[in-house]
């Protein structure tokens, strides 16, 4: 982080966005883009802004903060139509998490098909509502019981986010339910690459394998779950 800064600084932009980029993979660090747009803007040097903007809406087209900041550099500017369009997206964000929200509300209240319905309002708002496609994967795979409907929208999610970790536990958990465990592992074996320490994890890949008969993978499995610290 440290060294693209410095060649940002030093006005190197290639070589400031190669290691930013490798950077922005941790999510501890996902701001990264939109916090270096909004410093460029205060500085009212705008067409630098919107470089980090452009950088931060290409690793995350969710980002309503930095459509929100490139949107005001662009009125500054002069340009309302651009200016305009980044505020529209900005708008249809926020009302789409509305949305999701009611969602997941709808969730805790059991009324799953009301639930359905907010998740396919906010992704209608927003196409790439990585969450969305998540949530209502999972009505579909826990509470429904629709198995294949489930996945799709695990697989939709992985497209939009092939980090997206949360599809591939939940994709490894409807293939399980639809006894292709080869496919399970395969999903939980990418999830336990992207969440390493996740006792659980291991754990379930282990009773995949004993459910195919792999009994010394499986064994290999439940004993590091053991290790990390799982009780189940």
């Amino acid at each position: 982080l440290g060294r693209g800064m410095v060649y940002d600084e030093l006005g190197k932009m290639e070589l400031a966005f190669q290691d930013l980029d490798r950077v922005i993979q941790n999510p501890f660090f996902k701001k990264v883009y939109t916090g270096r747009g909004n410093h460029y803007k205060d500085l009212k040097q705008y067409k630098k802004a919107i470089l980090f903007y452009d950088k931060a809406i290409q690793f995350n087209p969710n980002d309503k903060d930095a459509y929100s900041g490139r949107g005001a550099c662009y009125q500054e500017l002069g340009d309302e139509t651009k200016a305009q369009a980044d505020f529209n997206i900005t708008l249809k964000i926020n009302e789409a998490i509305d949305h999701y929200n009611r969602g997941n509300n709808y969730d805790d209240l059991k009324q799953y098909e009301r639930a359905i319905q907010e998740y396919d309002k906010a992704i209608e708002l927003n196409p790439n509502y990585v969450d969305a496609y998540n949530n209502r994967g999972f009505i579909y795979n826990d509470r429904l019981k629709q198995y294949e409907r489930a996945i799709q929208n695990y697989d939709k999610a992985i497209e939009l986010n092939p980090n997206y970790a949360k599809a591939y536990n939940n994709r490894s958990i409807a293939y399980s339910n639809l006894k292709k465990y080869y496919l399970a592992i395969a999903d939980k074996t990418k999830y336990i690459q992207l969440k390493p320490n996740d006792a659980k994890a291991y754990y379930w890949r282990g009773k995949y394998y004993q459910a195919l008969g792999e009994n010394s993978k499986a064994q290999e499995d439940l004993d590091k779950a053991k290790e990390l610290g799982y009780k189940g």
